[in-house]
């Protein structure tokens, strides 16, 4: 009994989470604009148009990307893009990479059969994680299940 409760949480989940991704897909964030101390409008709707670039071209896979390396990028200052951060997307910045790579690999996931074939180490590598540990532990506290299970109701599901 037990084994088929867990099952069906299972698959629930997995098409809640489909279905969530569908609906970020379609969902055309509006941006609130506020204003933040010390920063100007145009260094403000630069700084997003330059993120929503960073976020669009996938850039957040670098497994080595910092504060410090992307505001370089972005020719801004650390302290004005970890504010615009906080403050548009709700988050601070290791917590907005994590979930924009998150929802990368899960979208990637559903999408393409090939890579569920790969290791979880190699998914991490490939969602721009330093470690297979630390990326299950991010994709269970997103999606609610460990990526091993996620794959498996996939296939599943298929």
């Amino acid at each position: 009994i037990f084994q088929v409760l867990r099952r069906r949480y299972y698959q629930k989940r997995l098409e809640e989470i489909i279905s969530s991704i569908e609906k970020k897909a379609s969902d055309s964030k509006k941006t609130k604009k506020v204003e933040l101390d010390g920063i100007s409008d145009e260094v403000l709707d630069d700084i997003l148009k330059k993120l929503s670039a960073f976020e669009a071209k996938n850039q957040f896979l670098d497994a080595d990307l910092t504060l410090s390396g992307l505001a370089k990028k972005l020719n801004t200052n650390s302290s004005y893009l970890s504010k615009v951060v906080n403050l548009y997307k709700e988050e601070n910045f290791s917590k907005y990479l994590r979930g924009l790579r998150i929802h990368y690999i899960t979208e990637e996931l559903i999408k393409n059969e090939k890579i569920r074939n790969f290791t979880i180490k190699a998914i991490a590598f490939e969602a721009g994680f330093n470690g297979a540990e630390t990326f299950s532990k991010a994709f269970r506290e997103t999606n609610g299940m460990y990526p091993s299970r996620f794959i498996k109701q996939l296939s599943k599901k298929v």
